[in-house]
């Protein structure tokens, strides 16, 4: 990455730290019940879940201070959002449904 950049660019990359990853608990029936029932009807299909290889570093710390607790992290990200980059961006659709899923959640888990 530093050799020959664009633009004559100077790049300089120094490491900052390592943070732990997160590898959150099978969920609840009852929980998983209503993430189905959410997506369904505000996506219109099926609820999903997948790992990834990045880390939110405070998952982990979440996770060690509440071990008894189910920990969701979700987000709003498309391919076209440039995250943590110029011109970051949000789908507000995409959003609006996001918060009318986790609203139902919450509300199903009184």
């Amino acid at each position: 990455m530093t050799e020959n950049p664009p633009y004559g660019a100077k790049i300089t990359v120094e490491k900052k730290g390592i943070a732990n990853g997160y590898l959150a608990k099978e969920l609840d029936p009852h929980l998983s019940g209503l993430l189905s029932k959410a997506s369904e009807n505000f996506f219109g299909q099926k609820w999903r879940s997948f790992g990834s290889g990045g880390a939110i570093p405070f998952m982990s710390g979440l996770g060690s201070l509440y071990p008894h607790t189910q920990i969701i992290g979700t987000g709003v990200m498309s391919p076209d959002s440039n995250a943590h980059v110029e011109n970051e961006n949000l789908n507000l659709a995409f959003a609006k449904k996001l918060l009318k899923s986790i609203t139902f959640i919450l509300g199903g888990l009184q």
